[in-house]
């Protein structure tokens, strides 16, 4: 009778058990379905803008997130400008791969150092030279040119904004370390002024500033501005994680791209001709009329060299990245683009560049007859 009792009780307790976890798998399933689907969206939505940590050296990150002066009324961008302008989609055009030559070129022995490269004729989108043209890779300074035309681009569509609007220098911009034009939180300077010394020197300060200014305070802001663009103009397997180059990190956060895609960026640069009037200068000045002025000198040996045709357009070296380039040369009515990554040492790199572009030019030649 004991033995019956017993096996009577465990028996309750055990469907007691199951009944309950029926119960919480019910209740928990139905509750999930009254949940509405915007509430769902909002949550699952949430991790996306968490504020990445913008970094203020090249080794060192720090998190910022506004900047702690008030930016006048008078030159406060608009917010809605930057996305209005990226809802004219602007696609790039494919390129055209029939008459390719791939991987390492055997007349041009230093192709081999090329991590990966890309040369186009960019009028008739006819690519002569391709090495892992759509592998994804660092891109250190090159960024800049996201910067700068996220910038012209403003200035293009939002009234409130232009090339004489001042901006003044914050604590965050003047701790950028690498490249720079030693911006002073004192200091107070023009777009223009801002944009030329990204453009000829390579500022990472200046980028830094500019980005932060069109952001509203808010460099993230800006940054998904720059991966809003590249996927808008065709930059497959682009990722912007600052403004400016610097390494981020951890190496899978550094800004990366494929050299097909930093064409079809240079390409929208090219658009403007301030852009490309300085990219061009080998050497100009800023604060000019003060009582120290700073030399900008720019970083493309091949405008400085005064390789034939050379007209840009951006520069870029990390350990991770190595020296990379992207060139523009226009000789007659042909215009080509070069990319160039991963070089160990610059002098490589402008050789194998300027070697390169003779190079396109006379196998256009053979192929447009």
């Amino acid at each position: 009778m004991k033995k019956f009792i017993t096996f009577i009780i465990v028996l309750l307790v055990q469907l007691s058990i199951i009944y309950g976890l029926y119960r919480w798998y019910v209740g928990d399933k139905a509750e999930a379905e009254k949940q509405p689907q915007s509430s769902i969206k909002e949550k699952t939505g949430q991790t996306a803008n968490v504020n990445k940590k913008e970094k203020v050296s090249p080794t060192e990150k720090k998190s910022i997130k506004k900047i702690p002066e008030k930016v006048s009324e008078q030159t406060k961008p608009s917010k809605t400008t930057i996305k209005d302008e990226h809802k004219n989609k602007e696609t790039s055009k494919p390129l055209i791969f029939r008459y390719t030559e791939w991987g390492n070129i055997p007349s041009l022995p230093e192709s081999k150092l090329a991590r990966t490269g890309i040369l186009v004729d960019i009028d008739k989108r006819t690519v002569l030279w391709s090495k892992s043209c759509r592998r994804s890779v660092p891109i250190a300074s090159m960024t800049k040119m996201m910067t700068a035309l996220l910038a012209f681009e403003e200035i293009k569509n939002n009234p409130d904004i232009n090339l004489n609007t001042v901006i003044k220098v914050t604590k965050e911009a003047y701790r950028i370390g690498g490249s720079q034009v030693w911006l002073d939180p004192r200091e107070s300077f023009t777009m223009k002024q801002l944009l030329k010394t990204i453009m000829i020197k390579s500022a990472n300060d200046s980028a830094y500033l500019v980005a932060q200014f069109l952001g509203h305070g808010d460099v993230d802001i800006f940054v998904n501005e720059m991966n809003e663009k590249a996927d808008m103009i065709g930059m497959s397997n682009a990722h912007f994680s600052n403004p400016d180059g610097l390494p981020e990190k951890y190496s899978s956060d550094d800004n990366r791209a494929t050299a097909e895609g930093l064409v079809f960026l240079a390409e929208h640069l090219m658009k403007y001709p301030l852009a490309m009037k300085w990219a061009k200068t080998k050497i100009d000045w800023f604060r000019q009329n003060s009582k120290n002025p700073t030399m900008l000198v720019n970083t493309n040996h091949l405008v400085r060299d005064r390789v034939k045709g050379v007209n840009g357009l951006k520069t870029g070296y990390t350990s991770r990245a190595g020296f990379c380039l992207t060139a523009t040369c226009t000789r007659g009515h042909t215009t080509l683009i070069a990319v160039v990554t991963g070089f160990k040492n610059r002098k490589a790199r402008d050789r194998f560049t300027t070697a390169l572009i003779s190079w396109g030019f006379r196998k256009n030649a053979r192929i447009s007859k």
